[in-house]
């Protein structure tokens, strides 16, 4: 914002200017057939396709420029359907004033970022701030491999379930939801990401899935791309109804996408696959809404028993991650102490005497906050998740130093570090941004750290699991990341970036896949 121009002035040449942008970006996508422009789209999100290599060998391999195109195509798709005709057909058209077009539309997009809605807010630095965290957890979710989310899947609605003897039956609900087993379901997105991807292919190819050991059959495949995909007009219905709550123009890219609902698109007989990471999202974090809606009873959601579920679910998945440390820690489940049976931590690593106490958070933040980041709204919404998570560390710290009953195996530890963990697979959350806000909450309350606190997601923790051990211990990772003033406020992806660790693959997700794909192959029916 340029010194002492008006806001109003500020704000008004950002709308005309981004009004201009999106009109030249409109002609840009509707210089080729809509299906051809997809195709061509898709053909770049996917790894080992010759469009990449043909982009990397134009672009001198430069990282920078590939990432920002595989980041904003799923953006400049949306915007094409949404903008553009049904019309089929081939253009013909130089490949090189593609590229052209590929690389200007790009542009335009990232100037249309900058649009920021100034007058929803009293403080316009606070403005830009949320909106950096809203363009971040947009475009930062699309560079990770998203093959964790594709194994989550079988550990969150399979096996856990099953440990824990869950009072939901969620292999049912599951099966009515989609009309396929979880085992099935998960093997038909396998199979669609090995074979599927690049181009539009006719949506009742089989794929040598309909012989043994799968045996599919033409019913299961159809009501498999049924739940997964729409078609255009659909698409465009569902972008209109979920935007109209939002302001701003830069919302025909940013914010809801139909994708992550369905990440198909069908035009006729056939259908397209645009990215990866939006098909093994849909098996998670979407499946979750899913089995949300199917057990929720009445209008009180804080009341719906798969939301309390799936907090047993999400807890003991992280116990599990968090088994694999083997740094000489002492992994230390939630137990109950004192007369009035009060529970500790959610899970603690006990070092000689220091403790890092784990409060486990599954909650995700509304769509309202992910794509405006309304002050009070976000206010509430960490209240019901960090901060909740943060008091309670606050007060279980405090009740080791008193040495209440039960407690007595920590009367040596002198260093105590409160974390949480979340599910949301949310970037930038130990940023000042965030942490001003929860600091503040908490300093109301008189609540105050002798050691920072951070917070950790199920993505991160993922990483940090794989590469701790007696040489690089998590106490040792999680000292040094508290005690830098600018390694504090970074995710933890970045934190382990810069210090050129190799991550590897993370042991649980790997062992997970080998024996389903292992049961896969063996069985003829599952």
């Amino acid at each position: 914002m340029a010194k002492n121009m008006p806001l109003e002035t500020f704000q008004n040449n950002l709308e005309r200017n981004t009004r201009n942008y999106i009109d030249d970006l409109r002609v840009l996508v509707r210089r080729q057939p809509l299906n051809e422009l997809l195709s061509l789209l898709s053909s770049f999100l996917w790894p080992n396709e010759l469009a990449w290599e043909d982009l990397r060998r134009r672009t001198r391999g430069n990282e920078q420029t590939l990432t920002k195109i595989k980041v904003f195509i799923p953006f400049l798709a949306k915007f094409a359907i949404n903008q553009s005709n049904d019309h089929v057909g081939t253009s013909n058209r130089n490949i090189n004033d593609f590229y052209a077009d590929l690389e200007r539309s790009i542009n335009l997009i990232i100037e249309i970022k900058d649009w920021l809605p100034y007058d929803l807010f009293d403080d316009p630095d606070y403005a830009f701030s949320a909106w950096q965290f809203v363009i971040a957890n947009q475009q930062f979710p699309l560079q990770e491999n998203p093959k964790n989310y594709l194994i989550r899947c079988l550990l969150f609605y399979k096996t856990i379930p099953a440990e824990i003897n869950s009072q939901l039956n969620i292999a049912e609900a599951f099966q009515n939801i989609f009309g396929l087993s979880i085992e099935r379901f998960w093997l038909l997105v396998i199979k669609t990401l090995q074979g599927y991807h690049g181009a539009w292919f006719p949506t009742n190819i089989y794929l040598g899935l309909n012989e043994p050991p799968y045996n599919i059959t033409a019913e299961e495949l159809t009501t498999y791309f049924n739940k997964i995909s729409t078609d255009y007009t659909t698409f465009r219905t569902i972008s209109i109804d979920q935007s109209v709550s939002l302001v701003g123009r830069s919302t025909q890219f940013y914010g809801f996408t139909p994708f992550d609902k369905f990440p198909v698109i069908r035009n006729g007989s056939q259908s397209l696959i645009l990215s990866p990471y939006y098909l093994v999202k849909r098996l998670t974090h979407s499946v979750y809404f899913d089995l949300l809606h199917y057990f929720q009873v009445g209008d009180d959601l804080r009341n719906n028993p798969f939301s309390s579920e799936f907090g047993m679910i999400f807890q003991n998945y992280i116990g599990k991650q968090l088994s694999y440390i083997d740094d000489g820690s002492e992994l230390i489940p939630e137990f109950e102490y004192d007369s009035d049976n009060k529970k500790f931590a959610d899970w603690s690593l006990l070092y000689t005497n220091k403790l890092v106490l784990f409060e486990v958070k599954k909650n995700l933040l509304p769509n309202s906050i992910k794509f405006m980041m309304y002050k009070n709204e976000l206010k509430e919404s960490l209240e019901k998740g960090i901060i909740k998570g943060l008091r309670q560390c606050y007060n279980k710290i405090n009740h080791s130093r008193n040495n209440i009953s039960g407690l007595e195996r920590f009367s040596n530890v002198e260093e105590f570090y409160p974390v949480v963990i979340i599910y949301d697979d949310t970037y930038l959350f130990n940023d000042n941004f965030i942490r001003t806000i929860i600091d503040e909450t908490l300093s109301e309350e008189g609540i105050a750290f002798d050691k920072k606190w951070q917070i950790i997601t199920t993505r991160e923790i993922e990483d940090v699991v794989n590469i701790c051990s007696a040489e690089r211990s998590f106490i040792s990772l999680l000292s040094e990341k508290l005690d830098s003033s600018d390694k504090l406020l970074i995710d933890w992806t970045q934190y382990l970036k810069s210090k050129n660790i190799d991550i590897g693959e993370n042991a649980l997700l790997r062992e997970t896949f080998e024996t389903e794909i292992e049961l896969l192959n063996t069985n003829a029916a599952i």
